[in-house]
């Protein structure tokens, strides 16, 4: 019966676990480019489909870069982008992390051939596992590096397999695994060391001077000793003679400017780091004008999913603890705590010795998606390790977990409150990437054809903060994610090429706000000859718009420079005070991208603006019509509501006696007049 109970409660707690995994990648469904890197594979791999080789493409970034890896490795950049499918998409990226969730809690059980530890293995790194923005492998290159760390881990498992069945089949297999791994990326030939040390675990001091064990030892190193060795020989010659441009695999022995990268690094991969890092960013785009960056503070305003996490993992916490059984010896603790904080430390640092991240010094980069998972390792032995001195002080002891159940908590507050904020941004970047298309197919503009010059250069850049950096280098011709057109990026290099010529050229210009998910955007033409030096000046006499929102009553507003000039909105007019010309405008069948045509003379499009603040006592233009469903449903209710309002309904009932109407039709028109217009009073 005991027996049985126990079996239950680790059903229980691997059931906590679970939802702590789901919780964790829910924020990951938000999954998309999230730097310009990832925006340049996407365009790469799109133009796969319009004729362009992939074998020439690879044979570009590894000319680029030097990477002979490149060669071999360079389509799993590219993997995630080929489809426009938003589900392969997500299974593609998000997938190898929840492989690696789960791998490194299957190496902790055969590691130490505990359930408790597996357990607790689970809830340290799910309770810091942070994301962050720009070159992170958490959020940026899709599938590349969260699947080559996923074949490192089984390489790790496979090792252990070794150690346990002394069957050399086992160590061939994680030594080939290990050599596929390291031609995604030259940052884990360090985990090399970490492989020394687990294969060196096994021989004690005193038996290690025996020449048997020397010998068996020599024999269990070669297999990746020589794989090491060809791809680092490889790597080398091939950079020897094919250098490429790109400063981030050129080294720099400068060792005080390596330590200062390597630190920063290692800093900004501790629990709570990830808050710290965005934290004016959660201030700017926090919904509550009283924000103050304090504990007290955020921990009272996180969302209901970061306290529900919070709450899980201190209770899997005590539920570990009700039933610890690991025991282990101090060597064997310590030993582990070098091994775990190797793996912490060491994916940083081949990145700290380049040319380019001892200038350029990231807080966080691709290898802190690797560090994450060895720093909740070093958490959890220095917590064995605590725990294990503390063992015979019973008092210290449950002081310490409770200051450790404190720490998890706060901890995994912060870290998924700064998660679900991140990617909710990289989400709200991405929004132009599919919308664009969803405007030019409904307008029926053909951009992608070479032909008209479309100035794109404000389409580049989004106001969002994780969508800020993604086109920094503006030399790179950009635009969408297929398509030839003739597009130039600046207003400059339109004026300097077409003004004195008299073909047309056209502008796609676009607009987002960077707290909600309202975009605009606007496509008009003028003649080479009529541009004007200043591009505030440039006028056009239509524009054709698209807005996306999900409240689709706005103000409008826009200038001319003709006086007396009449500016139509599809069919109806604007008001007009001088030069301005303005409106409420409603679109009445609530459509995701609702279309629109400005006409007139000489109108500004500069001066065009779309906002959520209405227009006072102006009835708004109406276009469309309400949804069949939606407007009936909605007279019901407000048929309800009059009659809820018994003196309202009496006063209803006297009115239609008197214009001699029958009292339910005449509640019920007004019930429908409500349905139409409730929004705007």
């Amino acid at each position: 019966m005991k027996e049985k109970l126990k079996h239950n409660d680790n059903l229980i707690l691997w059931g906590l676990v679970f939802i702590l995994g789901i919780i964790t990648c829910i924020p990951l469904l938000n999954y998309n480019v999230s730097n310009v890197d990832d925006f340049a594979y996407r365009i790469m791999a799109r133009s796969v489909f319009e004729g362009v080789s992939l074998k020439a493409l690879l044979h570009d970034m590894f000319l680029y870069q030097g990477r002979f890896t490149q060669l071999l490795t360079g389509w799993s950049f590219l993997l995630a982008f080929f489809s426009r499918s938003r589900f392969l998409l997500l299974l593609i990226a998000v997938g190898p992390i929840i492989a690696d969730f789960s791998l490194i809690i299957l190496l902790a059980k055969r590691w130490t051939g505990s359930e408790k530890i597996a357990l607790a293995t689970a809830l340290f790194t799910f309770s810091t596992f942070a994301l962050t923005t720009k070159f992170n492998a958490s959020t940026g290159y899709p599938f590349t590096f969260s699947f080559s760390f996923m074949l490192l881990l089984i390489s790790l498992i496979w090792l252990i397999r070794y150690l346990d069945k002394q069957q050399y089949k086992w160590l061939m297999l994680s030594a080939i695994m290990m050599f596929l791994a390291s031609l995604f990326y030259e940052s884990y030939l360090l985990y090399y060391i970490i492989i020394y040390l687990m294969l060196r675990s096994q021989y004690l001091p005193a038996k290690f001077v025996d020449r048997k064990h020397w010998r068996k030892f020599g024999k269990e190193l070669l297999p990746f000793v020589i794989f090491g060795f060809i791809f680092l020989i490889s790597y080398l010659t091939i950079s020897h003679f094919y250098g490429g441009n790109y400063s981030g695999v050129k080294f720099s022995v400068t060792p005080l400017k390596a330590l200062r990268t390597w630190g920063n690094l290692i800093l900004y991969s501790l629990p709570g780091m990830s808050y710290f890092q965005h934290r004016i960013f959660l201030a700017d785009y926090s919904t509550d004008p009283q924000y103050v960056h304090t504990l007290g503070y955020v921990l009272t305003h996180a969302g209901a999913m970061a306290w529900c996490k919070g709450l899980i993992v201190v209770l899997l916490f005590a539920g570990i603890l009700k039933h610890w059984t690991f025991q282990s010896s101090s060597r064997k603790l310590w030993y582990a705590l070098g091994i775990a904080v190797l793996s912490f430390i060491l994916p940083h640092l081949l990145i700290s010795c380049s040319e380019k991240y001892i200038t350029l010094i990231p807080d966080s980069y691709v290898s802190s998606f690797f560090a994450s998972f060895g720093m909740a390792m070093t958490w959890l032995v220095l917590y064995l390790i605590i725990r294990h001195y503390l063992g015979k002080k019973p008092t210290l002891l449950t002081v310490f977990n409770i200051l450790t159940a404190c720490g998890l908590l706060f901890s995994t507050i912060l870290t998924q409150l700064t998660n679900e904020q991140i990617m909710e941004d990289i989400r709200r970047a991405n929004l132009r990437y599919d919308l664009v298309d969803d405007f030019l197919e409904k307008t029926g503009i053909d951009i992608y054809k070479k032909g008209t010059p479309t100035l794109v250069g404000s389409y580049q850049t989004a106001e969002t903060f994780s969508g800020k950096g993604i086109f920094s280098e503006g030399d790179r011709n950009y635009f969408l994610a297929h398509g030839n057109g003739n597009f130039l990026l600046s207003y400059k290099d339109l004026y300097d090429k077409y003004h004195y010529q008299e073909d047309t050229v056209a502008i796609l210009a676009y607009r987002q706000a960077a707290k909600s998910d309202d975009i605009y955007f606007l496509y008009y033409k003028c003649k080479g000859t009529d541009l004007p030096e200043d591009f505030s000046r440039l006028v056009c006499d239509q524009i054709t718009a698209g807005y996306y929102s999900a409240y689709k009553t706005f103000s409008l507003s826009i200038g001319a420079q003709a006086d007396s000039t009449t500016v139509i909105i599809n069919d109806k007019t604007l008001r007009a005070q001088g030069r301005t010309h303005y409106a409420n405008i409603r679109f009445l069948s609530k459509p995701e991208m609702q279309i629109f045509t400005l006409s007139g003379s000489k109108l500004m499009p500069v001066t065009l603006m779309l906002s959520n603040i209405l227009y006072p006592g102006i009835e708004p233009l109406d276009f469309g019509h309400i949804q069949h469903n939606y407007y009936k449903d909605c007279t019901r209710f407000f048929q309800h509501e009059i009659w809820r309002n018994q003196p309202l309904t009496e006063q209803l009932r006297k009115e239609a006696e008197k214009q001699g109407i029958d009292a339910e039709k005449f509640i019920k028109s007004n019930a429908q007049w409500l349905a139409t217009y409730h929004d705007e009073y």
